[in-house]
């Protein structure tokens, strides 16, 4: 005889979805994977067109060009929240880019200049909206 399976049950079983943070440091860990690679290869600016192939433009140098940057955030909706060197309360010693998802600042890492972490930040943006979409949870 075959085994009977208990829909109910299989159900009730599911792991709880990831939470918001969680899911964020997922996808930073895996961009600045990818990011540290092509940096060794002095790629940086391949792997973000090649990440963002809708938006950008093949022959533009998106990591010194911050007008194009400003051009794809507007593309993908990206409310920019920027910290320089300096002027917040702990004195980074470098860039952070940071956008707003349910009330939670999502930070990328310090950056050495302002367009690399603008550029982190579109990768991040569209990498864990895609993330949160595949969970099931609504950005607002």
């Amino acid at each position: 005889m075959s085994n009977v399976i208990d829909l109910f049950e299989s159900r009730k079983k599911r792991p709880e979805p990831p939470t918001l943070e969680v899911l964020a440091e997922q996808c930073i860990d895996e961009i600045s994977e990818n990011w540290e690679r092509f940096a060794k290869n002095n790629r940086l600016n391949d792997y973000f067109i090649s990440s963002v192939p809708v938006w950008a433009q093949p022959k533009v140098n998106y990591l010194s060009d911050l007008n194009a940057i400003s051009s794809i955030e507007n593309k993908v909706n990206l409310a920019l929240i920027l910290h320089a060197p300096g002027t917040s309360s702990s004195s980074r010693l470098g860039w952070v880019a940071a956008f707003d998802v349910n009330g939670v600042q999502i930070e990328t890492p310090i950056m050495m200049c302002e367009a690399y972490a603008r550029c982190f930040n579109i990768l991040l943006f569209l990498k864990l909206s895609r993330a949160l979409t595949d969970h099931g949870i609504s950005l607002s």
